[in-house]
């Protein structure tokens, strides 16, 4: 599940939102250790943000890590990587792109491996900043 958060009132040009990834295994048995890795493609209406995810507060990194009930740990500086690649990358290896900082309208798809096995009727989400474009 994919959800937009909007930090400005109206979702126009020059707004930022929180783009939301939501994923749940809503089956009975758990998710290998080692072998969960998520590469999604950043919408071409939006403009990756790297930097503080929201200004001072009590995240530090551009994403934002949510465990609902998985038991899965991320680490922003292992867990994360970025691709600018025009196909998405094969494998989490292969998102090797390092943002710039601010706005980096090169970034094409943001990949996350977390760390451990995901238990079973559990779900985490990852949220980004993001610039309307």
């Amino acid at each position: 599940h994919k959800y937009l958060y909007y930090l400005g009132i109206y979702a126009v040009p020059g707004n930022d939102v929180i783009y939301t990834i939501l994923v749940e295994n809503t089956g009975a048995g758990t998710v290998d250790a080692g072998s969960l890795t998520l590469i999604d493609i950043i919408p071409s209406e939006l403009i990756f943000y790297n930097g503080d995810i929201d200004d001072g507060g009590p995240e530090t990194s551009p994403v934002m890590f949510t465990d609902n009930g998985s038991s899965l740990t991320l680490d922003f500086n292992t867990n994360v990587g970025f691709s600018n690649a025009a196909s998405p990358p094969a494998d989490f290896a292969a998102c090797n792109y390092t943002p710039i900082a601010g706005y980096d309208d090169a970034v094409t798809y943001i990949c996350i491996s977390p760390t451990g096995t995901m238990q079973a009727s559990s779900s985490w989400s990852i949220g980004f900043r993001a610039q309307i474009e």
